[in-house]
């Protein structure tokens, strides 16, 4: 499988960066094989170590003292003071996992001939600050389309997307039964497999169950209960339909100041993404990072509508998207007009305006001109492309090319 994530390991590459290089993400993304295949494309030498499976490596850097990471990677190597080591890059796997190691990395760091690229599935922000981190994400449309054989129709899609132009009503239809099946399984490599390898939706579910269960594993080894706690209130906060997110739906009396460190500590590995109501920052929205991990926590504990559910994958969809580059926001006026999703570019805000079904409603975005500058509108949704009242309408499918 095709994976963007490579075109950012080759910026770091290029830039010359002095810190090291941490690649992160939720367990189950895909960072592993992708940074696997990125290093067997280079010349360098790679050699591969997993901090969790591997106790002897961890024990050795656990169980040693040393001065600086140099000093550690030297002494795992073997390799004497003043030996040139050639072109080594050194793969440290679930880098969480070793205490001593984390330590050594939060201390000065300075480049010493052998490349390191750490990977993480959960970091402590104090960690990550110490990193050039690349963020791994679930597969966007295109990726899914690529990894399951069809990358003819993400060409189509991209093509047509740069001259804004209706892609013919046979093809789009399809690709609307494509974005379906992409919204019920989201991105997850191991669930995508298995839609290729059968299609069947119990075992879909079963893998997006194992793919949660893996995230919250790593939310209790190496997070805490408060970040367990946000984490298992999403589905209701899913199904209520309000974007704000209420803390009171963990326990009555809970203070935004009692899990504050545990929701920035999800966002910063982007198992969550966090919208601030726009004029209101003490208001905020939480989405998970996977839309079909989404749907599959909403449906296996809500009875929903079909469109409801839709609409809450499509939500997540979105921010997942633009939340990799881009604040977030939402906006609620006390008149009753609302944008669902707003994301912040250098040119202004792009309220994205979105909806499932096939008679979609409408929001008025008047009121947000008055406290901020918008730099255009794009809404989202089963319509071909087309511009219809200087707003730029463009189907569910095409929407990653909006980030």
């Amino acid at each position: 499988m095709k994976r963007k994530i490579t075109s950012e390991l080759n910026k770091y590459i290029d830039s010359g960066a002095s810190a090291p290089l941490l690649v992160l993400g939720p367990r189950g993304v895909g960072k592993t094989y992708a940074v696997c295949e990125w290093a067997e494309s280079r010349r360098e030498r790679s050699i591969y170590v997993n901090l969790e499976t591997d106790a002897s490596a961890r024990l050795f850097f656990e169980q040693n003292s040393f001065d600086s990471i140099k000093d550690a990677v030297y002494a795992f190597l073997r390799l004497d003071e003043g030996t040139d080591p050639g072109d080594i890059l050194l793969i440290l796997d679930e880098i969480q996992a070793c205490g001593s190691l984390c330590e050594l990395f939060k201390a000065a760091y300075s480049p010493f001939g052998i490349k390191i690229c750490c990977i993480s599935s959960f970091a402590r922000q104090s960690l990550i600050s110490a990193f050039y981190c690349v963020f791994a994400a679930p597969m966007e449309f295109d990726e899914f389309l690529e990894g399951t054989g069809k990358e003819w129709y993400s060409e189509l899609i991209k093509g047509h997307f740069e001259k804004k132009r209706p892609i013919p009503q046979l093809l789009h239809n399809e690709l609307l039964e494509m974005w379906d099946d992409y919204l019920r399984i989201g991105g997850m490599p191991e669930a995508v497999l298995e839609y290729v390898a059968d299609n069947e939706s119990v075992n879909i579910d079963e893998r997006q169950r194992r793919c949660l269960r893996a995230v919250n594993d790593d939310i209790l080894t190496y997070g805490d209960s408060r970040m367990k706690d946000v984490l298992d209130v999403l589905p209701e906060h899913m199904a209520i339909g309000r974007r704000r997110f209420t803390l009171n739906l963990i326990r009555r009396g809970v203070t935004s100041a009692m899990y504050r460190d545990a929701i920035e500590t999800l966002t910063a590995n982007r198992i969550v993404f966090k919208s601030s109501r726009l004029g209101h920052e003490d208001s905020f929205g939480l989405t998970l990072f996977d839309c079909g991990l989404a749907g599959y926590m909403l449906r296996s504990t809500h009875e929903i509508a079909v469109e409801r559910l839709e609409y809450q994958q499509m939500c997540t969809y979105l921010a997942a998207c633009f939340g990799q580059d881009h604040d977030l926001f939402y906006f609620e006026s006390e008149t009753g007009a609302k944008a669902d999703l707003l994301y912040k570019t250098e040119a202004g805000f792009v309220p994205a305006e979105f909806g499932t079904g096939r008679s979609r409603r409408g929001k008025s975005l008047s009121k947000i001109v008055e406290i901020c500058e918008i730099a255009y509108i794009v809404s989202v949704g089963r319509d071909n492309y087309k511009l219809e009242n200087e707003v730029l309408k463009i189907p569910m499918y095409s929407a990653f090319l909006l980030a």
